[in-house]
């Protein structure tokens, strides 16, 4: 990370979480199970079992199982399946009808050496999976549990399966990019798109699959499957359901999320920004942009919008930049905007997960509030060798801290330090003169 105005080494920001006590820990466990019978696929159970930690004191923990993350939280030990479990890279799982098939990325890592965790792809036979709001479960046609597909709920799941709906039957081979997220833009274009890109990569034509599950498809979805050639007439898509197939395809995780700080944070795989920029075909894939400067806005955004936007946005078109509004523009759009560009900013935020896009050698500058600091921009950028800066600014919660205490640390709105972001641009104008 750039260190233009003394901020501290870009590293997972942070408290560490202590333990639930044993008596907490029990309360929590027997109202998930209670749940779980009840309601097997957890759609409203979480929301019970996050009140029962809040009216514990535990906050922050009842903040994390509302975003579906109660097994992390936990950790998985604490939940067991009610029936066998295995793994698909066990020397048996062959007898279970399941085959592994490497999906190895065709191209050579551009940052940071890739990851020891190497993608891969399982065909199951006769193979069944339980999509619940946020989280899935992957069973074999012995009804075992494979541990290496899960999500969020996707263990609760598990522990209660004999009380699941009766699956959904789908005929020949069905591929269920099921993602524990939901298919949101940060989610979608780091964690369902690469696992698409998988399928090939493991030699599976999309003229052999009969249908491809997504958890929601809409127009800026469909953008992206035409770029990878996935047939619309393939596309299907459900929140939650529990299918069986004939041959059930499902590809492995593709990043690594650490619940164990204050904002949870994410790292993609270091290949995935480099499938990412390919997505779209860039023309002169050489050097970064023209000298365009760009401003991606988020005046539009649900949450974390910027208090001063105007201010913002002013001060940078007096310094020649152009704002845009990622939502309105197509996926063609943003990288031909991306790529025009020299430097970027932007406050830190799910339209970011395009970055990417852009070319080496680009300079982003991305606004974080010191409370979420998250480090999944600056790995991306790593990944494609994109110069990161940060402007960090005081969250809110220093100055109205009554308003801002039910709201987490990635909806707060922010601020950001004129001076400060003048600073880096100021810097940044050096570089790229002395480099030409």
């Amino acid at each position: 990370m750039k260190d233009a105005i003394k901020i501290p080494a870009f590293v997972d920001q942070g408290e560490p979480r202590e333990a639930l006590p044993a008596a907490h820990l029990e309360a929590v466990l027997a109202l998930s199970m209670d749940e779980l019978r009840q309601n097997p696929l957890y759609d409203t159970g979480r929301g019970k079992v996050a009140q029962v930690l809040a009216s514990l004191g535990h906050l922050y923990e009842a903040k994390i199982c509302q975003a579906g993350s109660l097994v992390p939280l936990l950790g998985r030990d604490a939940f067991a399946s009610d029936g066998p479990t295995f793994s698909v890279h066990d020397a048996d799982a062959g007898h279970r009808g399941v085959t592994v098939l490497p999906a190895p990325p065709p191209f050579a890592p551009v940052g940071k050496p890739q990851s020891e965790k190497s993608p891969f792809v399982a065909v199951l036979e006769q193979g069944r999976c339980a999509i619940g709001p946020l989280g899935y479960a992957v069973f074999a046609r012995d009804g075992s549990y494979a541990v290496d597909f899960c999500r969020n709920d996707g263990p609760l799941m598990a522990c209660h399966s004999t009380g699941l709906p009766p699956p959904v039957r789908m005929e020949g081979t069905v591929a269920v990019i099921p993602n524990a997220w939901g298919n949101a833009v940060f989610h979608w274009l780091l964690e369902s798109i690469p696992r698409v890109r998988m399928l090939s990569w493991a030699g599976i034509p999309f003229s052999e699959i009969d249908k491809i599950i997504f958890r929601a498809v809409d127009d800026w979805h469909l953008e992206a499957l035409d770029l990878l050639g996935v047939p619309r007439s393939k596309v299907f898509f459900t929140n939650t359901h529990h299918i069986e197939a004939d041959r059930l395809i499902i590809c492995a995780d593709v990043e690594d999320y650490d619940y164990h700080v204050i904002p949870p944070s994410v790292r993609p795989a270091p290949w995935i920004a480099q499938s990412l920029y390919d997505l779209v075909p860039d023309e002169s894939p050489v050097g970064a942009g023209g000298g365009g400067r760009l401003y991606i806005s988020r005046a539009n955004a649900t949450w974390r919008r910027m208090r001063n936007e105007d201010e913002i946005t002013g001060f940078l078109q007096a310094r020649g930049f152009r704002v845009v509004h990622f939502e309105q523009m197509s996926l063609r759009e943003k990288a031909a905007a991306l790529r025009e560009a020299s430097v970027i900013v932007s406050p830190v935020g799910a339209g970011l997960a395009h970055i990417p896009l852009a070319r080496p050698g680009t300079h982003v500058v991305i606004f974080y509030p010191d409370d979420f600091m998250t480090p999944t921009f600056s790995s991306l950028c790593e990944d494609r060798k994109i110069h990161h800066w940060g402007a960090v600014s005081p969250s809110l919660e220093r100055y109205y801290p009554a308003q801002m205490r039910t709201t987490t640390s990635m909806h707060r709105d922010m601020l950001v330090d004129l001076s400060v972001l003048g600073r880096i641009l100021d810097q940044i104008d050096e570089t790229l003169t002395a480099t030409g």
